[in-house]
């Protein structure tokens, strides 16, 4: 008899540790597979629970398996209480925490602390949702909390946190491109970092501290050969005919560098080559023919694009649009895909 308890519990156990990398919560269009699939793992962890005779306090919100313990997030009416499980010792542990506004998104333990990723609901009609990181001590039970993240991990016993413009890891910043939250996919040798926004899929290496490259679907993004920035200006309302402009660009200070002149409305392009895998300032300016002087003249303040930092990615060509509307620029950045 204790046999059999044993292996149901070993049994159940495996199936949790397995499931957790079965149905990552990543891809949009997986939710309701998502949702099926934690309501199936939930389920188990109930049945856990149900053979080692310990009582539940109240609704299940999430769990976390390592390779010694069970740890899952129960909701009471005022509280929720994090208990764990020792799968050697059988030694059994509840701890009382305060509840979060929110659903949790992510739960994770290691030997210090208890990580919590809550998701609050947009009050505006954002697409993205704001998450906040829970940080807590698993000894004295001490609260600290970490803003605008939308995914974190523990890598090599370190906090590995993505936030809008890049990751922190291990005291580095590393820069990533995706203007939309990015999940983690997968993690490779404690090394190769996979992240994706359901469409975009982008590679870094974090001993590395390397942006390295994406790919999106099949598609593919060109290796740079002779340059890897494109800049692309244009304006999106009519001019008269007799209007021509060009921009006077420079990289990080450099040699000044134009476009060709012609009327607004049309495209002018420039192909430029900068140090991948650092920022780069750009800098440019409008200038436009003044006809009664005979010459170009530099545009007013208000008409310029002004400064623009920029992180230009490895093995990748990244294209840049300046759109002026008359009042001002809007500027989009995006990879170039063959």
């Amino acid at each position: 008899m204790v046999a059999m308890k044993n292996n149901t519990i070993i049994s159940i156990f495996i199936f949790l540790l397995l499931s957790q990398s079965l149905f990552p919560n990543q891809n949009p269009k997986l939710q309701a597979l998502d949702i099926i699939a934690q309501n199936e793992k939930l389920y188990a962890l109930k049945k856990v629970a149900e053979e080692l005779h310990i009582t539940l306090k109240g609704p299940l919100l999430a769990y976390y398996v390592d390779c010694d313990n069970i740890y899952f997030i129960q909701e009471t009416e005022t509280q929720w209480l994090i208990s764990s499980y020792d799968i050697n010792t059988a030694a059994y542990t509840e701890k009382t925490i305060p509840q979060f506004q929110g659903s949790i998104k992510k739960f994770k333990s290691d030997n210090n602390f208890f990580y919590i990723l809550v998701e609050k609901k947009s009050e505006s009609n954002s697409e993205s949702n704001s998450c906040t990181l829970i940080k807590i001590e698993s000894l004295n039970l001490n609260l600290s909390s970490i803003e605008e993240i939308s995914d974190f991990d523990i890598v090599d016993n370190k906090l590995l946190l993505i936030k809008s413009q890049g990751i922190e890891y291990n005291g580095s910043f590393i820069p990533i491109l995706s203007k939309s939250a990015l999940s983690i996919k997968q993690i490779i040798d404690e090394r190769i970092l996979l992240l994706s926004n359901g469409v975009t899929t982008e590679i870094i290496d974090l001993l590395a501290e390397r942006n390295i490259y994406s790919y999106k679907g099949k598609s593919l993004f060109p290796l740079p050969n002779d340059y890897n920035l494109i800049l692309e200006f244009s304006d999106s309302f009519s001019s008269p005919s007799e209007t021509i402009v060009y921009y006077q660009v420079t990289v990080n200070s450099a040699e000044e560098i134009r476009t060709e002149t012609s009327h607004p409305e049309i495209k002018k392009t420039l192909a430029l080559q900068a140090e991948a895998g650092k920022y780069a300032i750009i800098k440019a300016e409008r200038w436009e023919l003044d006809k009664t002087k005979g010459r170009y003249v530099r545009a007013n303040n208000i008409y310029q694009p002004g400064e623009l930092k920029l992180f230009i990615p490895e093995n990748r060509i990244l294209r840049v649009k300046f759109t002026f509307d008359g009042q001002r620029y809007s500027i989009t950045q995006s990879l170039l895909e063959n």
